[in-house]
This record gives C-alpha cells, sequence and structure tokens, in this order.
C-alpha cells in the first residue's frame, strides 16, 4: 500500500475495494486481494463504505454482511443498496423471508416504483404462502416493466404458488417463455429453485431446449 493518499485521514475506506477492482482489470490480482483484505480489515466511515464492504460479505460471511447492511440502513434509511443487500442475504442466503420481505417494504416505502424490489417483492410472497398478495405483486412489476426480467419473476412466483394451486402452472409457463423470447433467463432455468414444480412438465422441457438452442446460437 504505497500510496499515502489512501490513508488519508477521512478517506472512506470504500476506496481499498475501487482500487481492488482497478487493480483486478489490469491483471495484479495479488495486489487486487491485498486490497479487499487490507479494507475489510478498516471500520467503515459512511455509508457507501458500510454497503461495500458488506456487499464483499455476501456469500463468504452472510451474518457479518448482514451487520453492514444494517448500519448503513441505520446512517441512512432509504440507501436502496443497504435494504436490497439486506433482502438478498435474508432472503436468499439465511432463509428468513419474513424479515426479507421486510426489508423489501421498507425499501417500497422510499423508492415504490424500484423494479427489482417491486418484482422481488412477489417472490418473496410466494415464498411466505401468500398466493394472492403474490400474484398481484407479480403482476404489478409486469405492468410496471414489460420486460424480459419481469416475466421472469413473474414465472417465479406463479411457479412456486403452483405448487398449492396447479392451475397457475400455465401462467408460470406463459410467463417464462416470454422471458425467454425477450432474451431473459436463459442461464437460470436450471439452477433457479422457484421453477421446480415446473421441472416435470413437457412444455418446461422444450423451453429448456430453446434455451439452450438459443445459447448455442450466440456462441
Amino acid at each position: 500500500h504505497l500510496d499515502p493518499g489512501m490513508n488519508r485521514e477521512g478517506m472512506p475506506t470504500r476506496v481499498w475495494f475501487i482500487r481492488a477492482q482497478i487493480r483486478e482489470l489490469s491483471g495484479d490480482k495479488d495486489g487486487a486481494a491485498a486490497d479487499r483484505a487490507f479494507g475489510i480489515k478498516l471500520e467503515p466511515n459512511e455509508v457507501q463504505s458500510w454497503n461495500a464492504r458488506g456487499f464483499l460479505r455476501l456469500d463468504k460471511e452472510p451474518e457479518k454482511a448482514l451487520a453492514d447492511v444494517r448500519e448503513a440502513e441505520r446512517l441512512d434509511p432509504r440507501s436502496i443498496h443497504a435494504l436490497q443487500n439486506q433482502a438478498h442475504v435474508l432472503g436468499e442466503l439465511l432463509n428468513r423471508p419474513e424479515e426479507a420481505l421486510a426489508a423489501i417494504d421498507r425499501l417500497l416505502r422510499y423508492h415504490p416504483q424500484y423494479l427489482d424490489a417491486v418484482a422481488t417483492r412477489g417472490v418473496y410472497l410466494a415464498r411466505l404462502g401468500q398466493i394472492e398478495n403474490a400474484v398481484n405483486q407479480a403482476e404489478a412489476a409486469v405492468a410496471l416493466s414489460d420486460t424480459g426480467y419481469t416475466h421472469f419473476k413473474a414465472a417465479c412466483v406463479y411457479a412456486r404458488v403452483s405448487a398449492q394451486q396447479a392451475d397457475y402452472k400455465k401462467d408460470a409457463l406463459s410467463h417464462l417463455s416470454k422471458a425467454l423470447m425477450a432474451g431473459y433467463g436463459h442461464d437460470q432455468l436450471q439452477k433457479t429453485s422457484e421453477l421446480e414444480p415446473l421441472r416435470s412438465d413437457l412444455m418446461f422441457k422444450q423451453l429448456v431446449g430453446f434455451a439452450a438452442l438459443m445459447k448455442s446460437m450466440r456462441k
């Protein structure tokens, strides 16, 4: 760490992560790793630094990541990154969907048109078994933005609730086909757990084949 400017008093601690990215892009993997390791040891000193450290901890240290982004929210209750990352940790890594939904609701209180939160909220409602609310939320996301992304999220919602109400399977497949036709979701079909109730369906298998064909054509 030869740059004395990096250690100036009041310098945001996230500058270490920014420099790590620059070093990574330039091929200096060892230097990038050293900067990240050093930056993670520092106590963050502003909202975005708490968010940055929390983001880096997501996969390996989810509880510590959660503590970081909660501190970011304490400092700035409107922080999209703090609330979105909380929802991700709680919902995807710690299997605490009620708390994930609460984080999404706080985000939408300040940013009601934030598309990712609108779409993801439906998934958490579906996981909690709130079928009618989940379906309404999925359709609200598509109405807000008629894109492959929102159709894929809607497909996830309908697929999840179809495990309880089989009639929703056709809606799941319809949204999924629209997502794939729009170019979204080809690489997520096999790893998205929400789609599990569809895997034995013939049309789903045909959509998987279509996605594989599209992927081969892009090579």
